[in-house]
């Protein structure tokens, strides 16, 4: 008996393991039982007809095999790597395992096939690798009274890999008033809380930039605070800008 299966496989794909049962005796083998069992890193998919599924394990009853001849099973995972894994790290390994049993004189084989699981998460950039940079500023100040302001913020990627894809949120000052609609407009509002949601990757050289207006009770001072972050950064870029609302 052989089990034989790919060396490596990345993360998500599926690994087709084949097991081959060979009479190599002169007269006919009886009946037997194989037990297939794998590590966890393994997520069974399907496998050849008349298993029974157990915890981690699958089973089938083997025909008796004419001399000579041979039996064939089938079962496919999927290859899961390890938490906190990413494409630069060694990767996960993982084995599965056939024991055939029910043979003359209690007699049992085994085999064993291993591969390696390779993620395919990319390891978050820290803010110095990432190259990314953002600024908020106010075009208006100070302001006139009746009149709002419009701040603009811009993140630009000064890095040579692109970015990939950016959530930015800015926070306007608890009394201000949002005026107008923000470009881009594809946002979420939710009090003084503006998020732009899934920015595109930028590009290295490639810049985005996003504006609203806000007003403010006269004669008080408002901060606003752009914050934006990525799965593939290793922190968040922050910016702020001051603005006075004039008297009467």
């Amino acid at each position: 008996m052989s089990i034989t299966g790919p060396e490596a496989v990345a993360a998500g794909e599926v690994a087709e393991f084949v097991v081959v049962i060979k009479n190599i005796g002169v007269t006919a083998a009886d009946q037997a039982s194989l037990e297939v069992n794998w590590d966890v890193p393994l997520t069974p998919l399907e496998a050849s007809d008349g298993y029974t599924l157990g915890r981690g394990n699958a089973t089938w009853s083997i025909p008796a095999i004419a001399a000579g001849d041979e039996v064939r099973r089938q079962i496919n995972f999927r290859g899961v790597a390890a938490a906190g894994s990413f494409v630069d790290s060694p990767g996960t390994r993982a084995c599965v395992r056939t024991v055939l049993s029910g043979l003359p004189g209690g007699n049992m084989v085994a085999d064993e096939a291993c591969l390696v699981i390779r993620s395919q998460s990319v390891r978050p950039q820290s803010l110095h690798e990432a190259g990314l940079r953002i600024s908020l500023a106010d075009l208006d100040d100070p302001v006139r009274l009746g009149s709002g302001t419009t701040i603009v913020c811009t993140i630009v990627n000064d890095g040579d890999r692109p970015s990939g894809v950016l959530d930015l949120l800015i926070e306007l000052p608890d009394q201000a008033r949002l005026v107008g609609n923000p470009i881009p407009s594809r946002v979420r509002i939710d009090g003084t809380r503006i998020s732009f949601d899934g920015i595109a990757s930028l590009p290295p050289g490639g810049r985005s930039t996003f504006e609203l207006v806000y007003r403010m009770p006269a004669g008080e001072q408002g901060q606003a605070t752009a914050t934006a972050s990525g799965k593939d950064l290793d922190g968040v870029l922050e910016a702020s800008c001051q603005t006075t609302f004039l008297e009467p």
